[in-house]
């Protein structure tokens, strides 16, 4: 493709982040959900660290209710038991090995386009977080629309990191309604061509 929508969650919106910045002709759109400019040191979370420190000697099953307060909204543990079940076992037969998270750990601390971002001016583009988001804080997801000038930011309400299941309607919908506004600019566009 010479252009495409591109999104990107987590570790994957900043890594979009850095293919917008790279190769900008290539992005129609941009949506990044969960995510942030990076550039704070420090480390992850206590709940991610212990996990990736004890899943090879007890197991993924074992160790995820350590980290699940870290990517669900207390709502979605407490009352969507049966979807959090689902969402877990989908993850598992996906699972990375532990060496993996070490190094995506390992990247996510040097990542940084806080300078850059301002580049992005005029490119169509949405930032996505849940306001219970306890592994990549919405402060972080504030601070990134900011950075990007133009950018429509939009804060979910009872939904932590893993976006699509807490509020799957409400993130999908905004998603939805960015691309149809970025297709009606780009129509608007000299020498458009869809």
């Amino acid at each position: 493709l010479e252009r495409a929508h591109v999104f990107g969650a987590s570790m994957g919106g900043m890594i979009a982040q850095h293919l917008a910045l790279e190769d900008r002709a290539s992005v129609r759109s941009l949506t990044l959900a969960c995510t942030t400019p990076g550039g704070r040191g420090g480390l992850p979370p206590w709940r991610l660290m212990a996990t990736a420190a004890l899943r090879p000697v007890l197991g993924t099953r074992r160790t995820f209710p350590l980290v699940a307060p870290a990517l669900y909204a207390q709502s979605t543990l407490k009352e969507r038991r049966a979807r959090v079940r689902e969402d877990f076992e989908r993850r598992l037969e996906d699972s990375t090995s532990p060496l993996t998270v070490y190094a995506q750990m390992g990247a996510i601390a040097g990542h940084d386009t806080r300078s850059r971002l301002r580049e992005l001016e005029g490119l169509p583009t949405l930032v996505v977080h849940g306001l219970e988001d306890n592994l990549v804080p919405p402060d972080r997801g504030r601070e990134l629309a900011a950075l990007i000038p133009g950018a429509h930011l939009e804060l979910i309400p009872r939904c932590g990191h893993l976006l699509t299941t807490d509020a799957e309607e409400q993130v999908a919908g905004a998603i939805v309604a960015h691309l149809a506004a970025a297709a009606e600019t780009a129509a608007e566009e000299p020498g458009y061509a869809a």
